[in-house]
């Protein structure tokens, strides 16, 4: 039977920017597929938990991360007003950003940049302009958040190619729809034919759409996302390796372990478990 998930698994919130006056500490990650932006106006800084380890987002920083890997915001300082918005998945892949950004993100990179000249009032007026309703200003705000993480990508990679990937007509769309149903099912056994079906797709070319936009397997990213699940619920819980494995849709140990060792630097299950004083002595 299965037990209490430790992470809150969420739909997605779509395009949204609202301001928050006192950022509320999480009892437990959770997940949402949604790209994820933070921007605190003053006060801070806020530390985020992940499967990596810890991030801080101080005040005029500009911090972006892929919300369907678990997250916790679990410690701020003082007062902290600032703005904070989703972004559905679907966007970032239609302006095709440079320095692979949309892989990058997928892998659980965390964006951060400093403030730009002007940040602070254009994020108040993103607010404003999401709430007239008005489609002009909705356009407007759509133009310069596209021309904003497109700078935050240049900025993160300095030699970055910036020539267009030449995706096929419709592959926005299809790739969004693939992430979105392994964010919500990775947890459960799935093959690459119900995965491409969900997208509405023939698995081969699924498997080619997926691997020429982010540089990984279909595989790789459900595995990612499952070691990240699992590095969370090693960290908070005292269940067993086998059980948290089984649970996060791995089909053996022997298979678990193996994945868990490529993707966590070498680390294993085990000195999660034991916490980073005993990483630090492998």
């Amino acid at each position: 039977m299965r037990t209490t998930d430790p992470v809150s698994h969420e739909p997605a919130c779509g395009l949204r920017f609202w301001k928050v006056r006192r950022p509320s500490t999480m009892n437990r990650p959770h997940a949402h597929p949604d790209v994820e932006l933070n921007f605190l106006v003053s006060g801070g800084p806020l530390h985020y938990r992940q499967a990596e380890g810890k991030t801080a987002v101080k005040r005029h920083e500009l911090l972006v991360f892929w919300a369907g890997l678990p997250h916790q915001l679990f410690a701020k300082r003082g007062f902290a007003p600032g703005v904070w918005a989703t972004i559905p998945l679907s966007l970032i892949l239609e302006w095709d950003l440079p320095g692979e950004f949309a892989a990058r993100l997928l892998r659980g990179e965390y964006f951060r940049s400093a403030e730009c000249t002007g940040d602070t009032q254009q994020m108040n007026r993103w607010v404003a302009d999401l709430e007239s309703g008005d489609p002009i200003r909705l356009k407007a705000l759509l133009l310069e958040l596209h021309a904003r993480l497109h700078r935050l990508a240049m900025d993160t990679v300095p030699h970055c190619d910036n020539q267009p990937s030449g995706r096929h007509p419709g592959g926005d769309r299809h790739l969004a729809r693939i992430v979105g149903f392994m964010a919500g099912n990775y947890r459960q056994p799935l093959s690459v034919q119900q995965i491409a079906a969900a997208a509405g797709l023939n698995p081969r070319y699924a498997m080619r759409l997926f691997r020429k936009n982010f540089h990984m397997s279909i595989w790789e990213y459900l595995t990612r996302m499952r070691i990240t699940h699992a590095g969370t619920m090693l960290a908070l819980t005292k269940r067993k390796v086998l059980d948290i494995a089984m649970e996060c849709g791995f089909g053996s140990s022997s298979a678990f372990y193996s994945a868990f060792a490529k993707y966590s630097n070498g680390s294993v299950p085990g000195a999660v478990k034991r916490g980073p004083a005993s990483r630090g002595r492998r």
